[in-house]
């Protein structure tokens, strides 16, 4: 009796070391939360990394445990990301047998940074990041537990208030990890092509495959390249090559970075922009009785003269060159406007427009 007391009494002790020491270690037991995997960051981080906040559960892989990410700066404060996955066999090696078995190995995989495959270039951010794991079928339940896999990792990379990196994760296998495509650009990203900074649809939690590339031309008039790309991933399963973000080809236009046309603008070529985009007849010289009408054209390039002193009849007239489309048009034109000076102090100068004539 006095035996198997003390056999008891060893085993309690046992299981209380053994739980005391998971939780000096951060290692989660068989069957524990797989949000708390594992807690110590510094078990699992390399040196030159540093945890930019603590790890946060992920599933995307099909299965229904929980992985977790840890999102880390590194080099000059660049910010990359790497899953880990417990799993019950090692990378890589198919043939320990079970009695051999660790009931968890910590594999990671990384999403960017990369060394191998296709994310070889490119990182996450910046500066700061959010992220968000969405469903690509919009009628399944996007506040469904953990436990369902969703079908897609969305990052967004955000720079002084303003998303310039832009990427997409998903599962492939066991031994290639997580595939994504990145994106990133000098300017900024957003979901609109006239809201510079739309990401409206962000919090609703959808599939986002395409974003809108606003490049500043740090020019006089604030003008900004906008394009389209849009990830080719139909089916990354089947697709022979990895998907990646392609530039849609009908797109490039310029356009002012704030999104509006100005009322009055104080160079000449933006108020040319201007009018083959609203089609605003005040903007032309009154004595231009025939000038061309166009609206909402899309203008892929436009020189801005730098001489604004040229004098002709006693009036300041400048030239220049556009390339635009109206109503699925090419045009090729040769632009002229005249500078009204102010009239009284409160008064700046203006440009109205005196030729739109074909080259």
């Amino acid at each position: 009796m006095g035996r198997t007391i003390l056999i008891a009494i060893g085993v309690i002790l046992i299981v209380f070391l053994v739980v005391w020491a998971v939780k000096q270690t951060g290692l989660r037991l068989l069957g524990g939360s797989p949000d708390n995997l594992p807690t110590n960051l510094a078990a699992v981080m390399p040196q030159g990394w540093t945890a930019i906040e603590e790890l946060q559960p992920v599933n995307i892989d099909h299965d229904t445990f929980a992985e977790s990410t840890l999102y880390y700066s590194y080099d000059t404060g660049q910010i990359g990301g790497v899953i880990y996955d417990a799993q019950t066999t090692p990378l890589g090696n198919q043939s320990v047998p079970v009695p051999s078995q660790s009931p968890t190995y910590l594999v990671p995989y990384r999403l960017l940074p990369d060394y191998v495959g296709t994310k070889t270039t490119g990182y996450l951010s910046d500066a700061t990041l959010q992220y968000v794991q969405v469903f690509m079928n919009p009628r399944q339940d996007n506040k469904a537990d953990v436990t369902v896999s969703r079908d897609r990792l969305l990052v967004r990379g955000i720079r002084n208030n303003l998303v310039n990196h832009y990427s997409i994760f998903w599962w492939i296998d066991p031994q290639v990890g997580y595939g994504g495509a990145t994106t990133s650009t000098a300017g900024w990203l957003s979901l609109s092509d006239t809201a510079p900074n739309n990401w409206d649809a962000w919090s609703q939690q959808v599939y986002i495959n395409q974003v809108w590339n606003w490049e500043p031309l740090a020019d006089r008039s604030a003008l900004c390249r906008r394009t389209l790309l849009a990830l080719n991933d139909n089916d990354p399963a089947t697709t022979p090559n990895p998907p990646v973000f392609v530039k849609d080809p009908g797109t490039g236009d310029l356009f002012f970075c704030t999104g509006q046309v100005p009322a009055s603008p104080a160079f000449p070529e933006a108020q040319v922009l201007s009018y083959l985009r609203d089609g605003n007849p005040n903007r032309l010289d009154p004595g231009y009785k025939d000038a061309p009408k166009f609206t909402n054209a899309k203008v892929y390039r436009i020189t801005e003269p730098a001489d604004l002193t040229e004098m002709h009849d006693n009036q300041i007239i400048v030239t220049g060159e556009v390339d635009f489309t109206a109503s699925e048009q090419p045009y090729a034109m040769y632009w002229a406007a005249k500078m009204v000076p102010p009239q009284d102090v409160k008064q700046t100068v203006r440009w109205q427009i005196t030729g739109l004539t074909p080259r």
